[in-house]
């Protein structure tokens, strides 16, 4: 019987030596390689992503309905058209790219290529609708059609998200809207995060005169099993501003960087009571520096920052009373400081590319710990990564109670067969 107690000891032991390498492990994340987009009209990503150096394949947005075209893209830019809402106008339209996203793929999608995001995803995105109230129950009714009213003309927009802010160094950029006809979101669904709130004016045939609204959504994203979508109302087109152009960047970096975000994100939250406080999702050279910002309140938080393999950096955060409370070399990603002793006041965060194999490295900060670390609003995803964390919960503690059950069967029939040794042996005389 010792000698089971001993076995039974040791498969006991064996889980927790062995499930926390299978259920907490840190891949890693590569950002989106094989990268897809429609020709160009109103938008052109691909002159965005030609000028960071990318390359990509353009697709037909005929190529959208279809999955086997789709296949082997880690992520698809679909610019605004005056044709797209031709082909992906209803959900049958809209399967493949809802199970590519779905099945781990990324999106961009602007301004009028908010059909195929209506007909994909109708509940993340709250399209205005004018107009289109008695074709609710038509089979092609796409809530979209009628939300292309927004008017022409340059508007003063909010960052909301802070660490967008930091990466952008201010708050409020101007958007210039060089045509009428712009699609205005109304609101957004559970799960959707805003990025960017702004005004916008559109004319109202029944009161025959222009309306003005203060606060819409200009660009969101969303998750959607393992993919994600972004969206945004404004794009690459003639007459963009100075702030435009950095969003445009940042763009194609968010949407390259998605997998990796949501890796950090993962890495961030793997105490319950912590969350994500602050999200910088950007690019850096060999030689660049980039400074970042997060306002603390004086409790204590944590740091993560994740890259691609093969690269080295130097991370440096600073107080602020100005000392310096971390600076290290960085090598192997992600990094993590689990904890900061934190002071009320702005932090600075300092990422210095020592060497790297591309000049537009993604990378992405998770700033982590309790809601009351942040001073401002923290990055939330909403409810359905939140699902999607607890969907995944479930998986690991799913594995976690059957590798119990097998090693309680397993030490079931070690002590069943010690049982039957010992009643086979005689007994001595």
């Amino acid at each position: 019987m010792k000698k089971f107690w001993s076995i039974f000891r040791l498969l006991l032991a064996f889980p927790l030596l062995v499930l926390p390498a299978v259920f907490i492990n840190v891949p890693n994340v590569l950002a989106a390689q094989n990268l897809a987009v429609t020709p160009p009209d109103w938008d052109d990503m691909g002159a965005i992503l030609k000028k960071q150096g990318l390359n990509f394949k353009e697709i037909d947005e005929t190529d959208l309905k279809l999955g086997e075209k789709l296949t082997g893209y880690d992520a698809i830019f679909i610019n605004c058209s005056r044709t797209i809402y031709k082909e992906v106008v209803t959900p049958e339209d809209a399967q493949a790219i809802r199970d590519f996203v779905r099945g781990g793929g990324v999106v961009y999608a602007s301004d009028y290529a908010g059909f195929v995001i209506e007909a994909a995803f109708p509940d993340k995105i709250d399209f205005y609708d004018f107009g289109g109230g008695s074709q609710t129950d038509a089979d092609s009714y796409n809530e979209v059609l009628w939300a292309g009213i927004g008017n022409a003309g340059g508007y003063d927009a909010t960052v909301t998200d802070s660490g967008l802010a930091s990466v952008l160094g201010k708050k409020t950029i101007q958007i210039n809207f060089d045509k009428s006809g712009w699609e205005l979101v109304k609101d957004v669904g559970a799960g959707t995060q805003v990025y960017i709130r702004g005004p916008a004016s559109y004319y109202d045939e029944d009161q025959g005169k222009d309306i003005r609204v203060s606060d819409i959504p200009y660009v969101v994203s969303f998750a959607e099993g393992d993919g994600e979508v972004l969206f945004t109302t404004f794009h690459n087109e003639t007459q963009i501003t100075q702030d435009v152009e950095k969003m445009l960047d940042w763009f194609a970096t968010r949407t390259r960087s998605s997998k990796l975000a949501r890796a950090t994100r993962e890495i961030a939250r793997k105490d319950k009571d912590d969350k994500v406080l602050q999200e910088i999702v950007d690019t850096i050279g060999s030689d660049q520096e980039k400074t970042y910002e997060f306002k603390a309140s004086g409790k204590d938080f944590g740091l993560i920052v994740n890259f691609e393999g093969g690269a080295e950096l130097l991370v440096e955060v600073i107080a602020p009373d100005g000392s310096t409370v971390v600076s290290e070399k960085v090598t192997e990603p992600p990094y993590i400081k689990e904890k900061i002793d934190a002071k009320g006041g702005t932090y600075k965060f300092i990422v210095k590319g020592e060497k790297i194999s591309e000049n537009n490295m993604p990378i992405v900060l998770s700033v982590f710990g309790s809601e009351k670390a942040a001073v401002e609003p923290i990055f939330d995803e909403g409810q359905q990564e939140a699902q999607e964390d607890s969907a995944s919960g479930g998986k690991k503690t799913a594995g976690i109670v059957v590798s119990l059950l097998i090693i309680l069967a397993v030490a079931y029939y070690l002590r069943k067969f010690a049982k039957s040794k010992v009643s086979g042996k005689k007994t001595k005389k």
